[in-house]
């Protein structure tokens, strides 16, 4: 794959994206984009490399339940509120209306 920006289309993507380019700007521009596409070609070779790795490993595995005390888990809780026979926890608003 080729990652060189042509003159011709830095100019076609600086319309398109109704962006006035100096003279000057262009070769910097160039170099600029021809770093972000080769990256950009990295992170996918990467990525491609995960996904073909991670078939591999079987991440599924069966639950185990465990018993846990109600009591304890709410002595945690900084404040707590009732409401009939049921037990919230008291959390800070973090969505205004």
């Amino acid at each position: 794959m080729t990652t060189d920006i042509t003159r011709e289309e830095l100019l076609a993507l600086a319309a398109t994206s109704k962006i006035k380019l100096k003279e000057s700007e262009i070769p910097d521009l160039q170099k600029k984009l021809k770093d972000i596409i080769n990256y950009a070609a990295r992170v996918l070779e990467c990525a491609d490399q995960i996904q073909a790795s991670s078939k591999l490993i079987n991440v599924w595995r069966e639950d185990i339940i465990k018993q846990s005390d109600p009591g304890k888990i709410l002595s945690l809780a900084p404040q707590l509120a009732t409401e009939g026979e049921d037990i919230f926890f008291v959390v800070p608003k973090v969505i205004e209306k």
